[in-house]
């Protein structure tokens, strides 16, 4: 594949060639709030779409194996990586929420403190554990060291700034054990930016590599993630610290894990996801772009689906015009039309590139109502 450059030139037109991927829409929910999102009163629609199988590719790195999988009348023990940067009040609603879970087996927290002392006053025994990040700085380095630290037969993320709702944990692990095929499970959540919360599901118990060639889909976040620890460093691979900024590294991941086995989904909102000014990433578009750009070099398929490659090349538009490159802007909105003109992103990037709206405009709007750009 060629060299992507930042400025755009020589990016061939790889909608034209590969696979097609699922051209039909991918239901998504905004519910109201409810004081009980794991209850039964959350319900999702019925898929639009029946999702293909999606086929299997061996790990390109060979790790020691982890134990085996538990018995599947037990309740396997599960090891939550929670990685910080300098957030101690988010940072303790995150770990509470861990530990608040009603699961009858055991769970062991790991705070990964990245490029900052570790506070041990959150330390509890064997309970939770508290280490500075001993891998490449950044967020996919502290997810590792996470990792490294557990030899729990599952593992599971949460960001500090996220919470997980009650019933969390056990559906999900539920969900995993009626599927003995399944390595890796996630599930809804409730976005909340300045008091407001947007449910956001899927329509579906599963989701596919295909699905996630068309959309980064939000749903299926970090925070959500749960997979049998055997899987993730024989298998399926660890968190790849080569990406840019730590940008689309969840993405990535669920890409790798889905085109080995479908995803299980629990399709209720189980984690709370805060948008907005406690994200690193808000505003650092050069960050942005060279994590897309990664992303296209490290997955050509995303490229050979015209709907997933024109949500791409927009959302580089988009980047490119919050920077002032109104040429390259302009350049990858052609892409984004070429590839499919439906894309509901270009009129964002393209107001942008006119200087019509800010970027920072543009995503509180869309942040206010649960989507991103």
């Amino acid at each position: 594949m060629p060299e992507l450059s930042r400025q755009g030139h020589g990016w061939p037109d790889l909608a034209a060639r590969g696979t097609s991927c699922t051209e039909k829409g991918i239901w998504y929910a905004t519910l109201p709030h409810r004081p009980d999102p794991a209850g039964a009163g959350v319900s999702a629609q019925p898929s639009a779409e029946a999702r293909p199988s999606a086929e299997a590719r061996p790990s390109a790195e060979a790790r020691p194996s982890a134990e085996a999988r538990p018995p599947v009348d037990g309740w396997p023990s599960v090891g939550v990586v929670l990685p910080t940067h300098n957030r101690p009040r988010l940072l303790r609603a995150a770990l509470s929420s861990v530990l608040a879970q009603d699961y009858p087996g055991k769970i062991r927290a790991v705070v990964v403190h990245d490029r900052s002392g570790p506070d041990q006053s959150l330390a509890d025994g064997d309970r939770v554990r508290v280490l500075a990040n001993t891998r490449t700085p950044g967020l996919a380095g502290a997810r590792n060291s996470g990792v490294d630290a557990l030899d729990t037969e599952l593992i599971a993320f949460c960001d500090d700034d996220d919470e997980w709702l009650p019933g969390k944990l056990r559906a999900q692990v539920t969900a995993l054990r009626e599927r003995p095929e399944a390595e890796f499970a996630s599930c809804g959540i409730l976005v909340e930016f300045e008091g407001r919360p947007s449910a956001r599901l899927v329509g579906g118990d599963q989701v596919t590599y295909r699905d996630l060639l068309r959309s980064r889909m939000v749903m299926v976040h970090s925070s959500t993630y749960l997979v049998w620890r055997e899987k993730l460093l024989d298998g399926i691979g660890l968190v790849d610290e080569a990406i840019p900024g730590s940008q689309n590294e969840d993405w990535d991941l669920a890409l790798r894990s889905a085109r080995r086995h479908p995803i299980v989904f629990v399709d209720q909102p189980l984690v709370r996801v805060a948008w907005g000014n406690t994200s690193y990433f808000a505003q650092q578009w050069e960050t942005k772009i060279d994590g897309l750009l990664w992303m296209l070099d490290r997955h050509p398929d995303i490229g050979s689906c015209r709907v997933g490659a024109a949500r791409v090349y927009a959302q580089l538009s988009f980047f490119y015009a919050c920077l002032g490159s109104k040429a390259e802007a302009w350049r990858w909105t052609r892409r984004a039309l070429r590839s499919n003109w439906h894309e509901r992103r270009v009129p964002f990037a393209a107001a942008v590139a006119a200087g019509l709206l800010s970027g920072e405009t543009v995503l509180r709007h869309l942040n206010a109502r649960g989507h991103g750009i």
